[in-house]
């Protein structure tokens, strides 16, 4: 590979997603991937609201927690949860600052993270000891406006994968992204807000959550669309 500058480019350049506002899911099949996202609020009556509508394992575990803002993010989190998520389908979630995200499918593989991507002087460190040396070797070769791009491109891609394949395999096997990163953008596509590139597994798309959070979505090869909701809850 002779840079990440092509895909890192590309992946800057990304228009936002066009977030459709609903309190609750749409009817979906296995054709149809829903990437969510929510506002975690602050301290205050609609997140005491959310906390108060859970139950069991879940109330428990935030009424235990001390930090307001992985609370805020947790009971958001649950609370999208239980307005999106079907019984007979798969679902994945993730938090990062103020805003949480769901992937949800009729069926699986299905996998999402987000990360906040700012520059960090820890990336150079993390990408030693969790990415395989060549991709540390092209995070390390990164101009400072590519790097967080680059590194939590495959950040978010790894978590994801790991959620996806983790319900069927107890570690799945690690995969490295570079050969599919090449300076030939035929290797990935761009689709409206997202950048795409195949996996065995299924296609890993990025997108902008927000501005300067991203967020990567392993959805099955069956899931031919990506959607994109806002959830608000009702009242």
């Amino acid at each position: 590979m002779g840079g990440p500058g092509p895909f890192a480019r590309a992946l800057a350049s990304l228009d936002p997603p066009h977030w459709e506002p609903a309190a609750g899911a749409p009817p979906s099949g296995a054709e149809t991937a829903a990437l969510w996202r929510a506002v975690v609020p602050g301290p205050g009556p609609a997140l005491e609201s959310m906390a108060e509508q859970l139950a069991g394992e879940a109330r428990v575990r935030a009424a235990t927690m001390a930090h307001p803002l992985r609370r805020a993010q947790f009971v958001t989190g649950q609370a999208l949860r239980r307005a999106v998520s079907s019984p007979s389908g798969a679902f994945s979630l993730s938090h990062t600052g103020d805003w949480v995200a769901a992937a949800v499918c009729g069926c699986g593989p299905l996998g999402v993270d987000a990360e906040t991507a700012r520059a960090r002087r820890s990336m150079e460190r993390l990408a030693r000891r969790f990415f395989s040396p060549e991709e540390h070797a092209l995070v390390a070769g990164c101009g400072p406006e590519e790097l967080p791009v680059f590194f939590y491109a495959l950040w978010t891609a790894k978590e994801a994968r790991i959620k996806a394949l983790s319900r069927d395999r107890a570690h799945p096997a690690p995969v490295s992204l570079l050969a599919l990163l090449e300076t030939d953008t035929a290797a990935f596509t761009v689709t409206g807000p997202t950048l795409c590139i195949p996996l065995s597994e299924g296609r890993m798309h990025w997108c902008w959550l927000a501005p300067g959070v991203l967020c990567a979505c392993l959805v099955p090869h069956a899931a031919a669309t990506l959607r994109f909701w806002e959830w608000r809850p009702a009242g």
